[in-house]
């Protein structure tokens, strides 16, 4: 998820996140359903059913696949957020990120979470351009496909990504925030984040007064 979130390295995040699901890492299947919304919905879905699949009582996925809300009360949800410093360390480096600042980003509104996404049509650092050219993933990804004569000489670790180079061929940034659909202010990241915040008192309180 740091690779993810916090640097241009995103496919790359995403592919670890994808061997971590492959090993039934439930969190890491979920996390990657919801990086994958807007880029690959049927794949978003299959990482979704995973996560629910490996874990049944893993209920931010549940929420994700059904229109029926999960009932559990804010205490119970919030079990899913308590990867706390993960999430802080994401904020963090999100507001201290000088190329954020010039373009459009939306942070989740629930202050637990430290996920952010592009706001539609927005152009940003993992969004084709220049400085797309560090990228430490593709760097590996073309080093290890030169040629095939070379396998001898490559590492683990670039073996395992000359394997999984055709995952995510277009992914290039993080799914949208979603909006609240009444007072159109505040966004989340998921469904979890969303239900949390609504149910824990925060955001039913203040969105009348947004809404003004």
């Amino acid at each position: 998820m740091i690779r993810c979130y916090c640097t241009p390295d995103i496919r790359r995040g995403a592919i670890l996140l994808s061997q971590a699901a492959n090993n039934n890492h439930a969190p890491s299947s979920y996390a990657l359903g919801l990086i994958l919304r807007d880029n690959d919905p049927a794949k978003s879905r299959e990482y979704f059913v995973k996560a629910a699949s490996v874990a049944p009582q893993f209920a931010p996925a549940m929420q994700e696949l059904v229109e029926e809300k999960v009932r559990l009360r804010n205490d119970e949800l919030q079990v899913f957020l308590k990867c706390r410093s993960l999430h802080r360390f994401i904020s963090r480096q999100y507001t201290m990120e000088p190329r954020l600042r010039h373009v459009m980003t939306s942070h989740c509104w629930h202050p637990m979470c430290g996920r952010w996404g592009y706001r539609l049509r927005s152009r940003g650092i993992h969004n084709g351009t220049e400085n797309d050219n560090s990228n430490e993933g593709n760097a590996l990804l073309a080093a290890s496909s030169d040629d095939t004569n070379g396998d001898l000489f490559l590492t683990k670790q670039q073996r395992q990504l000359r394997q999984q180079q055709s995952l995510f061929p277009t992914l290039k940034k993080t799914s949208r925030m979603k909006m609240c659909g009444q007072c159109r202010k505040a966004k989340y990241c998921s469904k979890l984040c969303q239900v949390s915040d609504w149910r824990g008192g925060r955001h039913r309180k203040e969105c009348n007064l947004l809404n003004e």
